[in-house]
């Protein structure tokens, strides 16, 4: 009975005490919260520091770029100015590269902080996303594998007026400081139809284009249309207004693309290869048409010159390459047969000692014969 009685007496005590050990642990979780709210406040405003010091590093290098732009155009434009009065520019100067990377702090994401705070994404690549993080410096030279810096620059082509053309770019290397690179747009040859090819002579006085019906003959240097063979070879024409006289036998303007080009080692021929299925090897200085090889049974796709002048290859959508006399005008030999590629012979050439003949395909082959 004694012991009953001590026992109910002892319970407001037990549950006073464990009201108290609960008081006590309610304060310190109050406690705890507070400190975890406080440290995710901090920890979001130094997130929102990291991503002004990015943004500021970002204008920064566009700053840059901008300035080195500007300053590497002033220098050119002064060299020109020292070199066109006749004096000698100083050698350009060589500066180290700068860093290419460097590191910035790293952030991880804690339970509570928002998705996408613990990295900040600059210029595609990922800031503070874990630990080693690193951000590149906008406008440094890339490396290849070898550690070689990639210094490729280009700017916009300008005609011989310094008139932007915004359809032709100039890409140079400015690490080849031994050659002189003063690239312009010399001249613009319009054509009233699709230009196939295209094909300088020997001794670059000549540039010849290929293009519907006819091969056009220009003067390299000042380029003047000199003048235009016709694709049937019936005529030689002097200006645009006689295009339409071009006709085949029969009648009727019929399309005839001239598809290749070359001119003989000496640049006294002009040989051009036409969808007619026949070859035209043209006298420049006469104007006249020297010969017309007749053989093959598809569309000419390539013509080429052999380095002693004596003879021609062509390469023909019939699958066939032939090889010609420049002399008599007659087939010497022909190359493949029906088994030959599919689409044709696309390409031809000669090796300069005349002892090869290789033939191109689009089926992705080369045939060689010597």
């Amino acid at each position: 009975m004694m012991s009953a009685r001590k026992g109910k007496e002892r319970i407001p005590d037990l549950l006073e005490q464990l009201q108290g050990e609960y008081e006590a642990l309610n304060q310190e979780h109050s406690v705890s919260k507070a400190q975890r709210d406080e440290y995710q406040r901090k920890l979001e405003e130094q997130l929102q520091d990291m991503g002004a010091m990015t943004q500021n590093l970002k204008e920064l290098a566009t700053q840059h770029q901008y300035m080195k732009k500007t300053y590497e155009e002033e220098i050119v434009r002064l060299r020109r100015e020292i070199e066109a009065a006749g004096g000698t520019a100083p050698p350009s100067r060589s500066f180290a590269p700068p860093p290419e990377t460097m590191s910035l702090p790293s952030f991880q994401s804690t339970p509570g902080s928002r998705p996408g705070q613990a990295g900040l994404e600059v210029n595609g690549g990922m800031v503070g996303g874990g630990a080693g993080s690193m951000l590149p410096l906008a406008g440094t030279p890339s490396r290849d594998a070898g550690g070689v810096v990639s210094a490729m620059s280009s700017a916009p082509a300008v005609d011989s007026e310094g008139r932007a053309l915004d359809d032709w770019n100039v890409v140079h290397n400015p690490t080849c400081s031994s050659t002189k690179m003063n690239i312009s747009l010399r001249h613009t040859l319009s054509h009233d139809s699709v230009v196939c090819c295209v094909r300088f002579s020997t001794d670059g006085r000549y540039m010849s284009t290929g293009c519907n019906k006819m091969a056009v003959l220009y003067d390299a240097e000042t380029g003047n249309r000199i003048c235009m063979f016709s694709s049937d070879g019936a005529s030689v024409v002097e200006n645009a207004e006689d295009l339409s006289t071009l006709s085949r036998p029969g009648g009727g303007c019929v399309d005839s693309y001239v598809r290749s080009v070359c001119f003989s080692p000496d640049s006294k021929y002009l040989v051009a290869g036409a969808e007619d299925k026949t070859i035209k090897v043209w006298d420049i200085a006469q104007r006249r048409l020297r010969h017309s090889l007749v053989g093959h049974t598809k569309d000419i796709y390539s013509v080429d010159y052999s380095s002693d002048g004596r003879f021609i290859i062509s390469g023909s959508g019939d699958k066939r390459a032939k090889l010609w006399d420049v002399v008599s005008g007659e087939c010497v030999r022909t190359f493949g047969d029906e088994e030959g590629p599919k689409d044709g012979v696309t390409s031809v050439a000669m090796s300069p000692d005349g002892r090869y003949v290789a033939a191109g395909a689009l089926g992705r082959g080369v045939g060689l014969w010597g």
